[in-house]
């Protein structure tokens, strides 16, 4: 019988070995289908060729959520290493839990903190599933908002054949800073999230993709946010 009530629980893949964890009536369940039902995070053929040119060895996970991307990447990429950035405890509960069931789990490393251009930390809306996010300066006062540390992710990006970056608004301080435009990486999967002010715009996330050597795809864009591919060929 399934339940509605928010525990985790493990599920078995059908397809796959391994199982997840997954909180049930929660967006745990939204993103499964996202990952490994629609296969959103499946690399458009331009990029995938981009991809197998080489063996991918290192993939940064900003924003891993409950590790639903971690798990497929893992069995995607048989040679590499996730390392996935979280700053939401109950997210990094739920991660763990998946990493302790993966049979991958030797290759995937767990930075409990945001992804972010500097070590730090930040207000943040804590409890939210995956709308966890950066608290606006007039949300702090709100249940959930409490200070999480940042990591500066350079050093793993630095590094990193793929990147994925899906972190609420995060994102726009990262593909800011000068280090951005000097990745290796020979994909980016970047979801972007539209705000108030010019410099956070569905242009402006394409002009620093673009600006880093990428060659860009973009899906349509729904209430201010889309994702986007870039790759080098």
């Amino acid at each position: 019988m399934f339940r509605f009530d928010g525990r985790p629980r493990r599920w078995s893949l059908r397809k796959r070995p391994g199982s997840v964890v997954l909180r049930s009536g929660s967006s745990d369940i939204d993103i499964f289908e996202e990952i490994f039902i629609r296969r959103i995070y499946d690399p458009p053929p331009v990029v995938a060729r981009a991809l197998t040119r080489q063996p991918v060895r290192l993939i940064a996970d900003l924003g891993g959520n409950a590790g639903l991307f971690a798990v497929r990447a893992l069995a995607d990429y048989p040679e590499a290493t996730v390392v996935s950035f979280e700053p939401d405890a109950a997210n990094l509960g739920v991660m763990r839990a998946c990493r302790d069931e993966s049979p991958h789990a030797d290759r995937w490393q767990i930075v409990a903190g945001a992804a972010g251009p500097e070590d730090g930390s930040v207000p943040f809306l804590a409890g939210r599933g995956a709308m966890a996010r950066r608290a606006q300066p007039w949300e702090t006062g709100l249940p959930g908002a409490l200070e999480v540390s940042i990591a500066d992710c350079f050093p793993v990006l630095s590094r990193a054949d793929l990147v994925k970056i899906d972190i609420e608004g995060g994102e726009w301080a990262i593909l800011a800073d000068r280090r951005f435009r000097q990745l290796p990486a020979r994909a980016v999967a970047l979801e972007y999230h539209a705000g108030p002010g010019p410099a956070r715009s569905r242009q402006v996330a394409l002009e620093e993709l673009a600006a880093a050597g990428y060659s860009v795809l973009c899906g349509p864009e729904s209430e201010g946010c889309a994702q986007a591919w870039g790759w080098r060929a």
